[in-house]
This record gives C-alpha cells, sequence and structure tokens, in this order.
C-alpha cells in the first residue's frame, strides 16, 4: 500500500467540515474544533497552495498498530482525536511503515477527557518512513488502551 489517493484541498476540506461519523464513528464536531478545521483549510488555501491531501480515518487506537500511511517521503497535516470515554490513554504517531514504538513515538498525546481535539501542522510534519498510530495507557510504554483510545482522522499528503 501506498499512500492513499489524495484530491483537492478544497474537496478534503468539505468532506472533513461534513464528516458525518459513518466511515471513523465520529459523532459530531464540536463547534470550537470547526472553527480550528476551518481556520486550518483556510491558512492551507491561502499560504499554503491548496496541497492536495487524503483522509485516512481510523477507529479507537489500541495496542493494535494502526497504518495511517506505509510510504515513504509523506507529510501529516492534521489529526483529529475523538474520545468518548473519560478513562486516559495515549495516542502515540511513529515515523515507521507498519510498526509503532511503544518507547519511542515520535508524538504522543494524553487523551484523558470525552471530547474531540484537532492538532494540525500547516506545513505538514514530514515522516521518512510511513506513519503508524498506536494507543497506549502510559506515555512511555504500557499497553493496549483496547477501547479506550481515541478515534479520528489523520490528513496527509505527499511530501
Amino acid at each position: 500500500m501506498a499512500l492513499p489517493t489524495m484530491v483537492s484541498g478544497l474537496a478534503v476540506k468539505r468532506r472533513v467540515l461534513q464528516f458525518s461519523g459513518v466511515d471513523a464513528g465520529v459523532n459530531s464536531v464540536s463547534p470550537e474544533v470547526q472553527v480550528q478545521i476551518s481556520t486550518f483549510f483556510q491558512t492551507l488555501g491561502q499560504l499554503k497552495g491548496n496541497p492536495d491531501l487524503a483522509i485516512v480515518p481510523f477507529d479507537e487506537a489500541s495496542s493494535t498498530e494502526i497504518v495511517i500511511g506505509d510510504a515513504a517521503a509523506g507529510k501529516l497535516y492534521a489529526i483529529y482525536l475523538r474520545k468518548d470515554t473519560a478513562t486516559s490513554s495515549f495516542f502515540k504517531l511513529t515515523d515507521h511503515a507498519s510498526a509503532s514504538s511503544d518507547t519511542a513515538a515520535d508524538f504522543v498525546i494524553n487523551s484523558a477527557r470525552i471530547g474531540d481535539q484537532f492538532i494540525s501542522w500547516p506545513s505538514g510534519w514530514a515522516f521518512a518512513n510511513g506513519l503508524v498510530a498506536q494507543g497506549n495507557t502510559t506515555a512511555d510504554a504500557g499497553t493496549g488502551s483496547g477501547t479506550d483510545g481515541p478515534k479520528g482522522f489523520a490528513i496527509i499528503g505527499a511530501a
């Protein structure tokens, strides 16, 4: 598998803003996050040349690796996380084509509350090997977070 087919940033924006929950189990995007998403796409359109992007939905992050992109030379532009439980879990991203790292993840965020979060990198966060997500019970190791991990989607593009 390579990076998913990229489409115009405007098409991705329409898809994200209309995200109904069918693909990734996302129920509804909070008004605050809708503003963040809208601002993110305005920035991409006005300052970054409206790059071609793809949405990669995922279900609850657990000890099972979630391959977001297994091709070298891609960029992560944003991650949307929605948590339905208050149990603390850590969402981790690792620059690898197929395996995540419990102890050496490249990005870690604590998802300890019910609700949604949108984290973006308008210039893109480059990954060299691929991108794999995982949910754990602790930041630096831990076991899989099972159904307590967040679900959502990633917005990725070519390097």
